[in-house]
């Protein structure tokens, strides 16, 4: 949970029921003194990140955390709750609303949580667990000691990116083709340079964001892209190849395409399947293989929201296509 300010609030997240199943466990701080019924309805493993979207109760009688092992951020999706946190003897209240978000440390003194709902409501949350690697290539990278980096932890009250990757992962994680791998290194860095630059002991401005990337070098990515389509694209690859930081890298990609780095090889991907589709006649299955896709019925559903139309229908007069579609 996380104890904040109020400020603007995404829309709900409403999980599929289908894919939820009980876990019995708080987070994933040390076994607490009572253990509660929480609901883990997805989950992501990456090479840097995981995410679990949880259900919890409405009530949540005292419990002793303890330090996490690695920073963990969680995100209050839906919901609205008073949490008590007690700490060294001292006890403090904080409204938990949707938006909020709170951190933990590997630094921080063990404390006690409780909340309370004003009503009985569906409370959703997302935890975020960050490689403590990534975080000091992260903090190096930002001209940092390096000495293990400490974190603030708490709530983040002024955390608008972290809260838009919150529920943006927790929307993707309820897609039946679930986190693409490019997507969820994307989030894994820009995570880790907000927690450095915005929530360590010792914070600094973010870089400015202004310029674009060499029209040389975007020219030696995207060609490597188009090489690539049918193969893992890893965000590391394309940041080296502009001899940047992972999340350098993306915020002036973006800022030269208009597009994420992972927005664009998804374009790029279901451009080529457009052209395999109308000229090669190949199977779906072919071409889903074709653009890195390893499931043709992922594929399929990633043309139909890009295109408009099943892969089946693309090339055909419309009236087929609404034919199909019916």
């Amino acid at each position: 949970m996380a104890p904040s300010s109020a400020s603007p609030i995404p829309p709900p997240v409403h999980p599929d029921p289908e894919v939820a199943r009980t876990l019995l466990s708080l987070e994933s701080a040390a076994p607490p003194l009572q253990r509660v019924s929480t609901q883990l309805l997805a989950h992501y493993q990456g090479a840097h990140l995981t995410a679990q979207l949880h259900r919890k109760p409405a009530t949540l009688e005292p419990v002793l955390l303890q330090p996490v092992a690695q920073p963990q951020l969680i995100v209050q999706l839906t919901g609205a709750t008073q949490l008590t946190l007690t700490r060294a003897g001292q006890r403090r209240r904080y409204p938990s609303l949707p938006g909020s978000v709170y951190l933990n440390t590997p630094q921080q003194q063990p404390y006690e949580l409780a909340w309370r709902a004003p009503a009985a409501t569906t409370i959703q949350t997302i935890q975020l667990d960050l490689d403590p690697a990534l975080l000091q290539q992260t903090a190096a990278a930002a001209g940092l000691p390096a000495a293990p980096l400490e974190l603030q932890a708490g709530p983040c009250s002024e955390a608008p990116l972290l809260r838009q990757l919150g529920y943006s992962l927790a929307a993707m994680l309820q897609a039946p083709e679930g986190v693409a791998p490019l997507y969820g290194q994307t989030v894994a860095h820009m995570l880790a340079a907000q927690l450095v630059y915005q929530h360590s002991a010792q914070p600094r401005p973010l870089p400015p964001s202004r310029g674009t990337l060499a029209p040389e070098r975007l020219r030696q990515i995207q060609e490597y892209v188009q090489s690539a389509l049918a193969d893992s694209i890893e965000l590391t690859q394309l940041a080296a190849m502009a001899c940047l930081s992972p999340y350098h890298f993306c915020r002036l990609f973006k800022q030269s395409t208009g597009l994420s780095p992972h927005q664009y090889v998804v374009a790029q991907r279901m451009q080529r399947a457009q052209h395999l589709l109308l000229h090669r006649r190949l199977p779906i299955a072919q071409v889903a293989q074709a653009v890195g896709y390893r499931h043709a019925g992922h594929f399929a559903r990633l043309f139909q929201r890009h295109c408009g139309v099943l892969p089946t229908a693309w090339g055909k007069p419309v009236h087929a296509a609404e034919g199909q579609r019916k």
